[in-house]
């Protein structure tokens, strides 16, 4: 799901994603803060 809105933030196209390590602390962050990241990606803006 947040790959999936990433990519639409940048207004690509979504396929397979291999996770690094900033990904992997994205993944690790509390979930106030992934809300937080995906509500930026959505509208566009910090």
């Amino acid at each position: 799901m947040m790959a999936k809105a990433f990519a639409e933030a940048i207004q690509g196209e979504f396929k397979r994603l291999q996770f690094t390590p900033l990904a992997d602390e994205i993944n690790r962050a509390t979930p106030r803060t992934q809300y937080s990241l995906l509500e930026a990606m959505e509208e566009k803006q910090v």
